[in-house]
Order: structure tokens, then sequence, then C-alpha cells
């Protein structure tokens, strides 16, 4: 790089003394230099007279490929500090589908307003499965219920098998008991009642079923769910079709209200959706990407 730097400042300069300035080399060295790089490259760089130095063709088409490195280089040094700077780069987000259905374009505008050369990849998917991306560093965040908030405040986690990760909480909501229209759906059901009516419901990797097994051992009460999805459409279409009632979190009632359905809030517990991030050298851009929504 260094011979390409001093031959274009030769094939902007009329003598070999004005390059030589410039460069704060020895006219004997510039000479070095040039003899070096014909000899690799075979062919005659320049044409010498006493009147200075003129490129050939061969350096005129040289300057070209030479220009070309030079603005590459500087080009790429300047995106691998801004992505070591967290300013430039890849970021892969898994959410959760009710998450990325009602807040993620609210976050990626957050995070893009201040990081706008960055390229956000957002997939969705069930908590344990976004935990374990981090985990295994097949993504750089994920947007995962996490942990279980009881009537008294205290939180539990959801995963406990979740190892070096960092878990910061985003957003926490209620539960909702979810009927067909038809059904005699009282206004403020309980926790025994939800739970004896339940038929519909969401698999073993998901935070909302993590968070009805810990509901039910709190309660005293035994939860068997026989259809089991990770889709709240479909769990909305199942509801509606008569398989039976659900529990979904308040940022499912949107997608609950594609269908004809009733709902009703439940008591006490709340799901605790938060930011997962790997707790040793996450990348620079998740650090940003939980700043804007922590802040935001």
């Amino acid at each position: 790089m260094r011979d390409l730097e001093v031959f274009r400042t030769l094939a902007d300069s009329p003598t070999i003394t004005e390059a030589a300035l410039t460069l704060h080399l020895s006219q004997s060295q510039l000479s070095r230099i040039l003899r070096d790089l014909e000899r690799r490259l075979g062919v005659p760089l320049f044409d010498r007279s006493t009147a200075g130095l003129r490129l050939t063709a061969e350096g005129q088409e040289f300057a070209r490929t030479t220009q070309a490195i030079l603005d590459a280089r500087t080009r790429e040094m300047r995106a691998f500090t801004s992505r070591i700077a967290g300013d430039a780069g890849d970021l892969r987000v898994s959410v959760l589908p009710s998450m990325a259905f009602e807040r993620m374009a609210i976050w990626t505008n957050l995070f893009r307003e201040r990081h706008p050369r960055a390229t956000l990849t957002a997939t969705d998917d069930v908590s344990g499965n976004g935990i374990t991306a981090v985990m295994s560093g097949d993504t750089d965040v994920a947007i995962s219920a996490a942990r279980l908030r009881l009537p008294d405040g205290e939180e539990r986690p959801l995963f406990p098998e979740t190892r070096g990760v960092t878990v910061t909480p985003l957003v926490s909501e209620r539960f909702h008991l979810v009927a067909p229209a038809s059904a005699d759906l009282p206004p403020s059901p309980t926790w025994e009642f939800a739970l004896a009516h339940l038929g519909v419901g969401y698999t073993a990797t998901s935070g909302v079923q993590r968070c009805l097994e810990r509901i039910a051992e709190e309660e005293g009460v035994s939860v068997q769910v026989e259809t089991l999805t990770n889709s709240p459409l479909t769990i909305a279409g199942l509801v509606e079709a008569g398989l039976g009632w659900s529990v979904v979190p308040t940022s499912n009632l949107s997608l609950m209200r594609v269908r004809d359905l009733a709902t009703a809030e439940l008591p006490g517990y709340e799901r605790v959706v938060c930011i997962v991030i790997p707790e040793v050298e996450p990348v620079p851009l998740a650090r940003h990407f939980v700043d804007a929504l922590l802040e935001g």
C-alpha cells in the first residue's frame, strides 16, 4: 500500500523533486521504490526526461487501478471503524410475534434514527427459541418474555436454564382469558376459573406457556392444554372455532380482534418481556439497540 501511495503521488507531481518533498523522502528513495514497482509489474510506468515524469499508457491504466484500490481501502477502513464503534453493520434481532406486530416498527425507527447506516434484520420467534439463539450466537438480541411478575411484585425467571446472557426488563403486561363471543365469560374471572377452561395454548418453548405453568403452581391448580401452537392468530381461529378457551398477554389482544372473541383481564400476574443479549462481548450495535429501546 505504501508503494501505491508513492506511485499515486508521483503520478500527480510534475517532478520527482516535488514528489519527494510531499512524501518526505529522498529522490533516491523514490527512484528505488519506482524501479522496484516497475520490475514487479513488468511494465514501465513513466517516461523519464529532463522535463520531468510523464505517465506511459500502462502507467495511466495503473494510476486508475491504484486510485480505485486506495479509495476502496479508505472506504472499507471507515466502514470497519464504524462497525467497531457500533455505528454501522448488521444487527440480528429475534422478537416475539406479538411484540413484532405491536412495537417493532417503533423500536426499529428509534434505532435507525440514531444509526442510519446499520442494517437490522428481525425474525419473529417464541421466547425460548430467541433466548437460545442469543446463547448460541445465531442472533445478537432477543426480545423475549423471560420473567413472571407475581402479585406481590417478585419476579421469577421463566427459563432458569438460560446461561451467559444479560436480561433487561422492557415491557410488562397482564393476561386475558379469551373465549368465543357466545361463551358465558365472567367480567372478572379468577385464575382457577381460567385454567380450568383452558383448551388452546402455546408450546413449551413459549414464554406464555412457562408463565401459565408457574401461575398454576402458585395457585395450586393443574393446567392441561389439548391444542398447542406458537401463533397468536392460530389461537384466535381455534378459540373462535370452539376448540377451547385460551389465555393470552395484552399484546396479543389486537391479534385476537381479527376474530369475534370475548376477552376478560385476569388478576395479579404479569409477564415481563425483556431484552436479552450476550453477557460477554455483545456486538456494539446490540448495546446501542438496548439503549435506544430503553430511552425511547
